[in-house]
């Protein structure tokens, strides 16, 4: 999606120390949100947006803690529009002559179609890419669900009830790995134009240190300085069933598809324990193994709410300096004061980042703030993962979403 000012976005500001609210305004047309002569050094500064769509409302904050007063840039993702740009229809071919269904990407379209037609696909603009433009990646899978063939359009301009031909005319091959610790789940994506294409993952259980899985190795990427492939891999440890655990995750980017075999380097530090205040709205934690190069805490806040046919989402994203424990969730403006119940939590999340390519948090904040625009870097997170009921046990939690919000405005 292309990067054009925001309008509507409630931004409000907090003390560092109290969390105390300090004040409050909503970006105009040009994206800007101007408080003045602020009397203070630093600052936690706090967006909000909230979009409805149907009988869905989503609604969000991100908060950037300890910032420098000054003139900020912040590149926020309010999600897909309501309204498509345009419908279109897509009709795959050389199909092989037996297979369960179609996919692309990544405009979410499956089908069962014998034919490997997709028709009335609404395109809206979190699928098209920084320069606009449409790319497609359609692949088919065999009864057991695994990719046979796969093809790919780039650089489309979407016209309204057009009907696309994708052959598919590639096959995956096999990529080999090797970690030093054991995992659970690994993954290639392709990061092209500033949208994601899945390559290619594969679950283990029970764990493993080596493997293979199939990617989709020629689809391509474009020559934007932030285009990359992205190979990562996940452990994860049960510590109450179903209810919380702890997990790392390690991402490594490479700017052409890697041959033969990848190796994951995991260190040993792992985020040990968490314990959440609601009556104090804190969060403090400990960790174990020595990773002095951690450079950001993330405490992610997750609720829903589902009441007469109407669902609200709500999440909050807090960034801090990784020194910071306990964390301290900031208080809201009157506005929004019954988007967040610390009480009424459905998921929280506390991840630990170590992002290669910067060094510590003030680093972090000049990515956050536009100072640095820093598109792609390997990365490494450990987190600890607690659900407040079962029902929210598998809708939540995944580190990629959060790495790219932090390194590639």
């Amino acid at each position: 999606m292309a990067r054009t000012p925001v309008s509507g976005i409630l931004v409000f500001i907090t003390t560092p120390e109290s969390k105390g609210l300090e004040g409050t305004a909503t970006t105009g047309t040009d994206g800007i949100a101007d408080f003045g002569n602020i009397n203070l050094n630093y600052i936690d500064i706090s967006f909000a947006y909230e979009t409805i769509g149907g009988s869905d409302i989503y609604r969000s904050i991100e908060t950037i803690q300890n910032v420098p007063v000054g003139e900020l840039t912040y590149y926020y993702y309010p999600g897909c529009s309501n309204e498509p740009l345009a419908s279109i229809n897509v009709q795959l071919s050389n199909l092989p002559p037996d297979f369960s269904e179609t996919y692309i990407q990544p405009v979410d379209s499956y089908s069962t179609d014998i034919s490997g037609y997709h028709g009335n696909i609404d395109i809206h603009d979190c699928s098209l890419q920084d320069d606009g433009k449409l790319t497609l990646l359609a692949t088919v899978e065999d009864s057991t669900y695994n990719t046979t063939n796969y093809g790919f359009l780039t650089d489309l301009d979407p016209v309204n009830n057009s009907i696309y031909n994708i052959p598919l005319d590639f096959t995956p091959t096999t990529l080999s790995f090797n970690s030093t610790t054991l995992v659970d789940f690994v993954g290639m994506d392709g990061y092209r134009k500033g949208v994601y294409f899945l390559l290619g993952d594969k679950f283990f259980n029970p764990q493993v240190y080596s493997d293979t899985f199939q990617v989709l190795d020629q689809f391509p990427l474009s020559t934007n300085p932030g285009d990359s492939f992205e190979a990562y891999a996940l452990g994860e440890e049960e510590v109450i069933p179903n209810l919380e655990s702890r997990d790392f995750m390690i991402t490594d980017m490479y700017y052409s598809m890697p041959q033969g075999q990848i190796y994951f380097d995991i260190p040993e530090y792992r985020v040990e324990s968490i314990e959440y205040d609601p009556a104090g709205r804190s969060c403090n934690w400990t960790t174990t193994g020595n990773h002095p190069s951690i450079d950001a805490t993330i405490l992610w806040l997750i609720h829903n709410e589902y009441s007469n046919d109407q669902s609200t989402i709500f999440e909050w994203f807090i960034y801090a300096d990784p020194s910071s424990n306990p964390l301290t969730i900031p208080q809201l403006p009157q506005e929004i004061t019954d988007w967040f119940d610390p009480n009424n939590l459905s998921y929280l999340e506390l991840i630990k980042y170590d992002i290669v390519e910067i060094n510590g948090y003030n680093e972090v904040l000049d990515v956050l703030t536009g100072k640095i625009d820093l598109q792609s870097s390997s990365t490494f997170s450990a987190s600890y993962k607690k659900y407040f009921n079962l029902e929210s046990r598998g809708l939540y939690g995944g580190s990629q979403r959060i790495r790219r919000k932090i390194i590639a405005p």
